[in-house]
């Protein structure tokens, strides 16, 4: 199905914008996939739901709105929640105190995670947009251990800079899954300096390197009876993972590891070919994705 979502930051207003208009993907997908297909792209709103395979229509929207006449009109139709959305809680020097301890606490911990080689280039700054001074924490290792720099500048040595919240950063250390908070959606901003860094990954070290996720040796003794209840259950699959750990080893996370497409540098028609995505000629669809 084809979920709608509006995004109320400032920030990130101009994605409703320019995304991929969801009521045309049946058509888009039928001219360049699979002409005669059994498939169904219901698009829904707040209030539908599906039991089993079934589609109940149940939104206010259905009746009398079009996406284009939703996606429209925003400012008006959500005017209060953006302007919820953009209220700012500023931290107090307190919480701080406690979110740097934290941090320290987990940056040294994660650092296990990777080669030294790559943790020698994890030189970044957080610019943290709810501190009202001093709002960027220089983030440098110190022989082997990492130290955190409160500071009103981010480092001339940056590789890259992370923009989130203080308390979406603090939170996301209060769960064993918190990095979920920063990492999907739109909990964090990262401005990268070069295209070296790109290359090496080192957005997605520096990342992982601030949030809290399980880490395997670490973890799988507290929870040895669930490990081994998935084992017996799914033998072949974690055969498989374990093999491949196995051999990956001397690789993983050290350079080069996890070599990507740099397709944050495409333009659009580059990435569309890359991906093998048709490109659409959207003069011709004209006011359909007009929104």
């Amino acid at each position: 199905f084809a979920p709608g979502f509006v995004l109320l930051s400032d920030e990130n207003r101009w994605i409703n914008e320019i995304k991929f208009p969801r009521s045309i993907i049946e058509k888009y997908y039928s001219e360049n996939f699979e002409i005669e297909s059994g498939i169904q792209f219901p698009l829904t709103y707040p209030g539908d739901y599906f039991t089993d395979k079934t589609f109940n229509k149940k939104s206010k929207y259905h009746i009398d709105k079009s996406d284009a006449d939703i996606y429209g009109n925003l400012n008006e139709a959500l005017a209060e929640q953006i302007i919820t959305a953009n209220e700012i809680k500023w931290v107090e020097e307190d919480e701080m105190a406690l979110l740097i301890n934290k941090l320290s606490y987990w940056l040294n911990k994660n650092k296990s995670l990777y080669h030294s080689d790559v943790l020698q280039d994890a030189t970044f700054s957080i610019n943290l947009i709810d501190v009202q001074q001093n709002n960027y924490l220089n983030v440098i290792l110190e022989g082997n251990t990492f130290k955190i720099y409160r500071n009103i500048n981010p480092c001339p040595e940056d590789r890259l800079i992370i923009k989130t919240k203080a308390l979406l950063l603090s939170k996301n250390f209060d769960k064993v899954w918190g990095g979920d908070i920063l990492s999907i959606g739109y909990g964090i901003d990262i401005e990268v300096f070069d295209e070296k860094s790109l290359e090496k990954n080192l957005d997605i070290v520096c990342v992982r390197l601030i949030s809290r996720y399980p880490i395997f040796k670490d973890d799988v003794m507290d929870n040895a009876a669930r490990v081994m209840k998935y084992y017996f259950n799914n033998p072949s699959l974690t055969n498989l993972w374990i093999n491949q750990k196995i051999k990956l080893r001397p690789y993983v996370n050290k350079y080069p590891f996890n070599e990507r497409d740099h397709w944050i540098s495409f333009n659009k028609c580059d990435l569309c070919k890359v991906c093998n995505l048709p490109e659409l000629d959207f003069e011709k669809l004209g006011d359909k994705i007009n929104f």
